[in-house]
């Protein structure tokens, strides 16, 4: 499917989670909707109408006549973009913060967040490694020293699990930024972008309703006491 294949094993939520449970951003359930919407979509323009005659096996276009190619190929063809479309993501390990993925513009995305084994309460240090428009990535980073005002969605992924393991994150939407954000910056993992003025501009946004908008302010006053 186009889809993820990996599902939140805690039973807190029905999208992928990091190691608390929460759903990642642009996880599991807005992928796999996405998935079925976009399957429902090409079907539903391979049939369109279908000749009830038994005439032909395939779609029939207003006139009556057999698209080129036939129903059978244009399903086939909507079963191949579902099939090929996916994202592969890595169930949680013990020190697992965060594992999702994110739609692309060249590729789908991945990211897995864990702590590393000299991480501490005091200088918490993580390990983030996964696949961006950009490139592959694999480095180490300290909590400590990620700035939401100059920092890759890769970083915030892992200071918001962090958030979320500690327990410090006790908000409802359980993403690392609000609805409405992906019309801010990049979908790139590993482009720089300020996420504080794109968050606060969603908070105050008419394109978002008001929950959207209640989330965005939670998430500013998190994530602002991390501004260098």
């Amino acid at each position: 499917m186009n889809a993820v294949n990996f599902f939140d094993l805690s039973g807190w939520s029905s999208s992928p989670a990091g190691l608390a449970g929460r759903c990642a951003s642009g996880g599991f359930g807005s992928l796999l909707a996405d998935a079925r919407s976009r399957a429902r979509t090409d079907v539903t323009n391979a049939v369109h109408l279908l000749d009830l005659s038994g005439r032909t096996s395939g779609p029939v276009g207003l006139a009556g006549r057999a698209a080129p190619g036939g129903f059978g190929s244009l399903l086939a063809g909507a079963r191949s973009r579902a099939q090929t479309d996916v994202i592969t993501l890595r169930l949680p390990g013990e020190n697992c913060i965060y594992s999702g993925g994110r739609m692309g513009n060249r590729i789908n995305q991945t990211i897995y967040v864990e702590y590393t084994e000299d991480s501490t309460a005091e200088d918490p240090i993580v390990r983030i490694e996964g696949k961006a428009d950009s490139g592959s990535f694999d480095f180490i980073c300290h909590i400590n020293d990620i700035d939401p005002e100059n920092a890759t969605y890769a970083e915030m992924t892992a200071l918001f699990g962090h958030l979320v393991h500690t327990g410090v994150y006790q908000g409802s939407g359980g993403q690392v930024t609000p609805y409405g954000f992906e019309y801010h910056g990049s979908v790139d993992l590993m482009k720089r972008q300020n996420f504080i003025r794109g968050i606060a501009d969603v908070s105050v946004s008419g394109h978002v309703d008001f929950r959207g908008r209640e989330d965005a302010k939670y998430l500013l006053g998190l994530y602002q006491e991390y501004v260098k």
